[in-house]
């Protein structure tokens, strides 16, 4: 079975690329909502790391039996799920930025 092809194992912490704490801070985001966003981000890099290794094994021509493809399946559209919400939260906290930058104090 696709043993490696999961979303729940925490991903390395260099996936979730440069440190966005300064950027978050800046904005009044929460340290443990800015750490819940990178755990989010670096599981779903994880993920679509995963599913782009078997890609990359089906088209070397490796047989995968029906449950390492459905298997496959399910961790693809984890992935599509997780990008998903990053991109609402990321077009939340744009909208809020935008709104902070607009207030006249």
């Amino acid at each position: 079975m696709l043993d490696r092809v999961t979303t729940d194992r925490p991903a390395p912490a260099a996936a979730a690329g440069t440190d966005a704490k300064p950027a978050l801070a800046a904005v009044g985001v929460s340290s443990g909502i800015a750490q819940s966003f990178r755990d989010v981000l670096s599981r779903a890099l994880e993920a679509e790391s995963q599913a782009e290794q078997a890609i990359r094994r089906l088209a070397r021509g490796a047989d995968l039996s029906n449950a390492d493809l459905l298997v496959l399946q399910i961790a693809v559209e984890r992935a599509s799920q997780r990008v998903e919400l990053l991109g609402k939260a990321v077009d939340r906290a744009a909208d809020t930025a935008r709104e902070l930058t607009q207030i006249r104090v």
